[in-house]
């Protein structure tokens, strides 16, 4: 979907080369293909060149693993001299909401995220283990707060947000990233742990 509807055309003719681009997707390309699917299901599977026939809006097309999809744009970037990073999903909310089962096992997708970056020899933030980590320290009733909507262990508030984008600097600074020497150091000490 991000391809069709033109989204990385618009990051591409902005980017100048040296620039970073962070590419991080895992949320809503589950599903099965058919045709009146949303339009973001990817074909099924961690091999980056396996594609797969599909219908949408009526219209015959091709799609791509989720790999395959982020792989392609890599190489758009890389060609640009763009410096791509691809970072893990942010993590779900690790909590049940109906019982105290706690879900710290990542998604096939940050395996995907990891998978790719090192077929395209790009750098890797997995931040998934520190959204983990966090939410684990603020505790259930702490970490339902971050998600409005009951139900949906995906979107986060504004906090929530904030939780994960300082997973995420964290991700970078720990992981040795090359991205860590642009992190204000008022960022970092903001993120605990």
């Amino acid at each position: 979907m991000y391809s069709r509807e033109g989204r990385f055309d618009k990051v591409l003719s902005v980017a100048a080369p040296n620039d970073y681009v962070l590419i991080q997707f895992g949320r809503n390309e589950k599903g099965t293909l058919h045709p009146k699917d949303n339009g973001k299901t990817v074909c099924p599977g961690s091999n980056i060149t396996q594609t797969c026939a599909s219908t949408f809006n009526g219209e015959e097309t091709t799609v791509l693993t989720f790999g395959g999809y982020i792989s392609n744009i890599t190489q758009i970037f890389k060609e640009k001299g763009i410096n791509v990073i691809i970072a893990s999903p942010t993590t779900n909310n690790a909590y049940s909401f109906n019982t105290d089962n706690f879900f710290d096992k990542p998604s096939e997708w940050v395996g995907y995220s990891e998978g790719v970056a090192k077929y395209e020899g790009v750098e890797y933030v997995n931040h998934f283990k520190y959204g983990v980590d966090m939410m684990r320290r603020l505790g259930k009733e702490g970490t339902q707060k971050l998600y409005p909507v009951k139900k949906d262990r995906t979107h986060t508030n504004p906090l929530g947000a904030d939780m994960m984008a300082r997973a995420f600097v964290k991700g970078v600074m720990c992981g040795g990233s090359g991205l860590g020497r642009w992190v204000d150091s008022r960022a970092v000490e903001k993120v605990e742990g």
